[in-house]
């Protein structure tokens, strides 16, 4: 490990032969040599004020040194294991380490005492940092996980895995982002009990607990969520054995009951109505191969059933391919685990095509929800090359996308929680309609309503959708004695013609008519 001091004139640096030794930068001088510890030091690190540096060793210790003199102030003992990292916070008051025996020590750095011990992580934890606040501590071992330093409550919890795929969790109340298909690494158990175990991929689960960002959901209640039964009897059906001597009408019930659920569970009756519905039309290749036909722009595609056979079924597109030269797509489609990153990567290597694996469960849950068309593009997008960032249907969901609006996401929520009314201008297709799918998000729980306005819609037409959407809204959530929705009438246009406008307002809680003076 090395450091650099605060006024960048002096380097420390920690080796395995158990020194730290301190070098002037402009020169490349040794300054001084540090002996004390016993084992190698694995991390140094400064104090802000560059008065102080610390370091820490296998010898399970993390020790003070005096810069100017190199004079040993005091020794850290608390782990009980190799300490890999040591980390100041901002206002040099406090010291953070962490080590193989998997916890994070807080310590008071002018006194050494041991303010707090983090415990947590699934292993050894190589690495610890802070935020630029001071107000939350990083550590990373199998996972990074994210403290509130003040409390030392465990904030969040953050994995990736193959295929780009990654999950964070709040473990406080469940709450949890995810990547298309994260959440099907994790599953839930109940009351400490080891078995059984639910995915949190399940419908009813990832309604409940799923949020674009947990990290702006820390302090919400935990969502009221229970075993599901459904799955449970299907998981106890799947795993028990028919009982010998079994009734006969019971016995034939119990295969009907099960060849519905295969046929329901079979990723290629799955794949063939999840396409239909998603406006392809279908030619059967090969049991395990659907050559995709589209109704629009798209190119056409394959859907390639995932077997311990897939390179047989990938020479049958490119035999069917043979004769063909423009560009296509292969989805991949998958029961329980996606295609390896070298398989994915043979298949796009040999086929010459983007290649998009899809999971079953996936594509059954838009089937149920009606939504084939658009949540196909919400799955492929992380595996097909965008010549074109705004050449897209939907809204941008992905915070890189923004391009430097971070601070007016910021700025407008707090603008329209004072009541204030805001506007968003610009040329078509830059991104309003991404920005106003941000707020929601951000406004979820107040009453705020957005509205787009294009060419020439008259403002009164506007106003009135408001209150007819208002009202409808308020009786579907059993609000009663709801006064009529009284018509507006004004012929001012809002904007002029060939001009866009997204407006968003915030709304009392029991506001049910509008009335409108002069406007422009």
């Amino acid at each position: 490990s090395v450091a650099w001091s605060p006024d960048g004139q002096t380097l420390a640096s920690a080796s395995e032969d158990h020194t730290v030794k301190l070098w002037r930068g402009g020169t490349g001088t040794l300054l001084r040599t540090l002996s004390g510890h016993s084992d190698a030091v694995n991390s140094v690190a400064w104090s802000p004020d560059g008065q102080t540096f610390a370091s820490a060793s296998a010898d399970g210790t993390v020790k003070l040194w005096q810069a100017g003199t190199g004079t040993l102030l005091r020794t850290l003992s608390g782990h009980s294991e190799t300490v890999y990292s040591v980390a100041w916070s901002p206002d040099g008051q406090t010291l953070a380490s962490a080590g193989r025996d998997g916890t994070v020590k807080v310590w008071q750095a002018g006194t050494g005492t041991l303010l707090r011990t983090l415990s947590g992580h699934s292993g050894g934890i190589s690495s610890v940092a802070w935020s630029p606040d001071g107000h939350t501590l990083a550590s990373t071992s199998n996972e990074i996980t994210l403290w509130n330093s003040g409390t030392g409550d465990l904030e969040s919890v953050s994995a990736s895995f193959l295929g780009n795929e990654w999950l964070t969790i709040n473990p406080k109340n469940l709450l949890y982002s995810s990547s298309l298909q994260g959440d099907e690494h994790a599953a839930l158990r109940f009351d400490n009990r080891l078995r059984p175990v639910f995915p949190l991929s399940l419908p009813r689960y990832r309604i409940a607990l799923r949020r674009d960002d947990v990290r702006r959901h820390l302090i919400e209640p935990r969502p009221d969520v229970k075993p599901d039964l459904l799955y449970l009897a299907d998981d106890i059906w799947k795993g028990s054995k028919p009982w010998l001597g079994s009734v006969a009408l019971l016995y034939s019930i119990g295969v009907a009951f099960t060849l519905v659920l295969y046929r329901r569970a079979d990723p290629a009756a799955i794949a063939r109505r999840f396409f239909k519905k998603a406006g392809f039309r279908i030619e059967q290749i090969d049991p395990h191969l659907l050559y995709l036909s589209p109704s629009d722009r798209r190119p056409p595609a394959y859907a390639l059933i995932w077997t311990a056979q897939w390179r047989l079924i990938a020479e049958a597109i490119a035999r069917h391919r043979s004769t063909a030269s423009e560009r296509f797509r292969v989805y991949v489609i998958y029961r329980d685990q996606p295609p390896l990153s070298d398989e994915s990567q043979h298949l796009r290597k040999t086929l010459g095509s983007d290649v998009v694996p899809l999971s079953a469960k996936s594509l059954d849950e838009a089937i149920f929800n009606k939504d084939c068309a658009g949540e196909l593009g919400k799955l492929e997008r992380p595996f097909v090359v965008l010549t074109d960032p705004y050449d897209r249907s939907n809204p941008a969901d992905n915070q890189v996308l923004f391009y430097g609006r971070h601070a007016m996401l910021d700025e407008m929520p707090a603008a329209l929680l004072q009541g204030r009314h805001t506007s968003i201008l610009g040329l078509r297709r830059i991104g309003k309609t991404s920005v106003l799918k941000q707020l929601e998000d951000r406004l979820s729980s107040i009453p705020y309503v957005s509205f787009e306005v294009y060419e020439n819609d008259k403002a009164e037409q506007l106003f009135q959708r408001i209150l007819t959407e208002l009202h409808t809204s308020l009786r579907k959530h059993g609000v009663k004695r709801l006064p009529k929705v009284k018509p507006i009438a004004s012929t001012t246009p809002i904007v002029p013609a060939g001009a866009m406008a997204a407006l968003a307002m915030m709304l009392p809680s029991r506001l049910f008519s509008v009335e409108r003076k002069g406007c422009a």
